[in-house]
């Protein structure tokens, strides 16, 4: 069940590949409510909330461990959240989070959904190493 490869990007790669012809879909990852409203043209958001089993320390917002699932959701569940959003194991998906946290973006959030992607059998996942303020500085709209 266990997927295919992780790939690091940048916006600038991305970029290129898109001008290229190619057609991944974009997720972006984010954690509660969303309040950014700009994100990638024809980005999809998928909340962790949607694939994790969910719950958080009242003190903190740290999300609670579920001992021996790592906190997804059964995969039964997971294949149809995934194919509500059009992703399956052949197709290329590239996954970047706006999440904030303690002042900065929250990799983590986008790294924990690409791990979820490649767990169950999609073949090819990027992280996009930097965020959407990249992509709008290169232009893109």
């Amino acid at each position: 069940m266990v997927g295919g490869t992780l790939s690091l990007a940048s916006a600038r790669d991305l970029r290129s590949h898109l001008e290229a012809g190619a057609t991944p879909i974009l997720l972006e990852a984010c954690h509660g409510e969303h309040s950014k409203d700009f994100t990638l043209p024809g980005a999809i958001r998928l909340r962790l909330e949607d694939v994790d089993d969910c719950s958080v320390d009242v003190r903190d917002g740290a999300p609670l461990r579920r001992r021996g699932t790592f906190s997804l959701l059964p995969f039964e569940t997971l294949r149809g959240v995934l194919e509500r959003h059009g992703i399956s194991h052949d197709k290329s998906v590239v996954v970047f989070t706006q999440t904030q946290r303690a002042g900065g973006i929250d990799v983590a959030v986008a790294a924990r959904l690409a791990w979820c992607l490649l767990l169950c059998g999609v073949d090819h996942v990027t992280l996009l190493g930097d965020c959407v303020s990249a992509w709008e500085h290169l232009g893109g709209k």
